[in-house]
């Protein structure tokens, strides 16, 4: 593809070499001692990772513009053209149709709150952003693919935390190799998802994997905790995860009536169930998966760990699937 490979070597390897803390790097000189991330606390060291993976990802999204300015010079000499006439014939993309712009904003009208008139324009704009962006991000992955190309940034890595999960549901290997913990919201899109994924991987390594579930209810309308006081009161009927696959399942019809309405679909003992949700040890089960996850730094959901690290994956399912089969270390972010 014409790229000067040395040049693309050169400049990541001067201009972007990784920032990230490691382990050892120190924080901080208090009265002649040096403190590290080894000294911070849970909440500390995951919200410095975070730090850090925000960072990388910043520094990655640069790197690959980089990556396309080179290219774009590169290549325009070579076909001998502008810079600008290049990008035009290279990131060719078909214009919103009123269609697409209409249904985007039938898609998001409860967040968008304004009329179709007033949004239509910067609506339009946005989609073409977005196709803009896609092809811009095939074309670097095509550039990658058919160049001697190499990163050099490398992702932080992920602090080592002790989680207390005593007494919350589990699911799978007895004697795992990986353990799972997921702190999730009944109402949260994304735990749904990843509630589907997680349950694919432990049928998939049922000798290697074990999934633990743990509440963090952080949904303002009060109807993720209470649906999680629900899942509590079915564990104590074992049939926590046929509960947690129906919470999920029924996720955007969820409302305060939906644990007696799930207790009742499942068949379960409704009195005792009823008698569990009033109680006040159903109550502290859940604010005390709510304190650890607070204690680690938390502040999203879902939130997964591995072997009690965390892992901050967009593509949950085959970074774990790498991360079992021992193809190497997930993608973070």
């Amino acid at each position: 593809m014409g790229v000067n490979r040395l040049l693309v070597r050169s400049v990541l390897l001067a201009g972007f070499a990784t920032g990230c803390l490691a382990a050892d790097d120190g924080l901080i000189r208090y009265e002649g001692r040096d403190y590290g991330l080894e000294h911070a606390s849970p909440r500390l060291r995951t919200l410095l990772y975070d730090l850090d993976l925000d960072y990388f990802r910043q520094r990655r999204v640069l790197a690959d513009e980089l990556l396309y300015e080179i290219y774009l010079k590169s290549e325009a000499a070579r076909r001998g053209t502008t810079t600008g006439a290049l990008a035009e014939e290279l990131l060719r993309i078909e214009a919103p149709t009123e269609r697409d712009i209409r249904s985007f904003f039938q898609e998001n009208r409860s967040r968008i709150g304004q009329p179709y008139g007033e949004m239509r324009e910067p609506i339009e704009q946005h989609l073409r952003d977005q196709r803009l962006r896609a092809e811009k991000a095939s074309l670097l992955a095509r550039v990658k693919s058919e160049s001697e190309f190499l990163s050099l940034l490398s992702p932080p890595e992920p602090p080592p935390l002790d989680i207390d999960t005593r007494g919350f549901p589990r699911k799978g290997a007895s004697a795992p190799r990986f353990t799972i913990v997921e702190f999730g919201d009944y109402q949260c899109p994304h735990c749904g998802k990843a509630s589907r994924v997680l349950h694919r991987i432990v049928e998939r390594y049922p000798e290697d994997v074990q999934l633990i579930y743990m509440d963090f209810p952080i949904n303002r309308s009060g109807i993720s905790r209470l649906v999680a006081e629900g899942a509590v009161c079915a564990h104590r009927q074992d049939r926590f995860w046929a509960y947690h696959d129906l919470a999920y399942a029924r996720q955007s019809a969820l409302d305060h009536e939906s644990p007696m309405e799930l207790a009742r679909a499942l068949e379960l003992d409704v009195a005792a169930f009823a008698e569990c949700l009033a109680s006040r040890g159903t109550k502290a089960q859940v604010a005390r998966a709510e304190r650890e996850a607070r204690r680690l730094g938390l502040r999203a959901t879902p939130s997964i760990f591995v072997n009690g690290r965390p892992l901050r994956s967009r593509h949950l399912e085959r970074d774990l699937h790498r991360l079992i089969d021992g193809a190497g270390a997930p993608e973070q972010g």
